[in-house]
């Protein structure tokens, strides 16, 4: 005689909340086929946001590294990602896509969204200047619609953020023509068009006219930041519901009008980075660990080398610099593949895998 055996069903909710939003994003893709409602539930938006939360909390993040390398002949940008943190002193890189011009790459959330790097009136008239939201885990990809170009247009720039208020991926446009400024938003997964945002130019801070707001940017505090070198301080757009433009002082001492000073991002802190040489390979890094009362703090980072990233092309050897135990990593970059007339490699941007839904 048999004995009866037990069958014990774990609650959907335990399966829901609990275990699903552990797995990476690899396994999560894979258990899509398993029932319809696992399917629905991992691309719910709801989920997303757990599995995000999750991910800032006790699991551990997958960090990537964007880079790319231009071609001459086709001429096309292709796209590498390596695992940043893993052991071993080598990395395999994996070919992501190939892009057929060139683009600026800028993440937030697990998504990269990848906007003209070169945006002036002259680009825009024979390139397609639409912006394109990418899913690196899923490979999903959606392409934002074109705006009506403004006449006389001196350059249009794009810069992408996230906020954490509403739990929206906002791409914020600047149009910059010859006689002042639109600024316009869009909302991924409930926009359709692009909408005007309302600013009152005399009202700011700041000359927004003699301001380059196509430099590049750090998306962090649901908020884009620029620096502002001519007044010393930096630029932000909250993207946080207001939607209006304010100022973070910077810690005294820095001196933005040094090109080598840059503003960066550390733990999801803003940081500026100071790369004026100073004694030895010395490098202060100033990172603001309280937004609101703009409390920054700094630290020196001694490197045992002249560069943080060597580049070259045949060879991408890459520095990694522990911030808890002040120490440093090596680790040499194979990619999948090569070609002769290829430029030198670039870094593009870093990102952490996410299972965001794109619409």
């Amino acid at each position: 005689m048999e004995d009866d055996a037990e069958t014990t069903i774990l609650p959907n909710e335990i399966i829901c909340s609990e275990i699903l939003p552990r797995l990476p994003v690899k396994t999560l893709l894979r258990f899509r086929c398993v029932c319809k409602s696992w399917s629905s539930l991992i691309l719910n938006p709801g989920f997303a946001t757990a599995y995000r939360n999750l991910c800032s909390g006790e699991r551990k993040r997958s960090h990537l590294l964007f880079f790319t390398c231009e071609s001459e002949y086709p001429k096309e940008q292709r796209v590498f990602s390596v695992q940043l943190n893993q052991g071993g002193s080598q990395r395999r890189a994996t070919h992501v896509l190939t892009l057929k011009q060139l683009y600026q790459a800028q993440s937030r959330k697990g998504l990269v969204c990848f906007s003209l790097s070169k945006t002036s009136s002259s680009y825009l008239e024979v390139l397609d200047n639409r912006v394109h939201i990418f899913n690196p885990s899923t490979r999903h990809v959606v392409t934002l619609p074109q705006t009506s170009r403004v006449n006389l247009t001196v350059y249009v720039a794009h810069h992408f953020g996230f906020s954490s208020l509403t739990n929206e991926y906002k791409v914020l446009q600047i149009q910059r023509y010859k006689r002042g400024l639109i600024f316009n938003t869009f909302v991924l997964g409930t926009s359709t068009t692009w909408r005007r945002v309302e600013v009152d130019l005399a009202d700011l801070p700041f000359d927004p006219l003699e301001f380059k707001f196509d430099t590049s940017s750090v998306s962090t505090y649901g908020a884009i930041h620029w620096l502002h070198p001519t007044l010393n301080i930096i630029v932000a757009f909250d993207m946080n519901g207001a939607e209006r433009f304010k100022v973070v002082p910077i810690p005294y001492g820095i001196d933005l009008h040094d090109a080598l000073v840059r503003l960066d991002k550390v733990d999801g802190c803003l940081a500026l980075i100071d790369g004026r040489k100073q004694q030895s390979y010395m490098k202060g890094l100033w990172i603001l660990k309280d937004y609101k009362n703009h409390v920054w703090v700094k630290e020196d980072i001694l490197f045992p080398f002249q560069n943080d990233i060597v580049r070259g092309l045949a060879d991408l050897r890459l520095h990694q610099y522990n911030m808890k135990t002040k120490s440093y990593r090596l680790s040499q970059i194979l990619l999948p593949e090569w070609r002769n007339d290829s430029r030198m490699l670039d870094m593009l941007t870093s990102y952490d895998e996410g299972i965001a839904p794109l619409r």
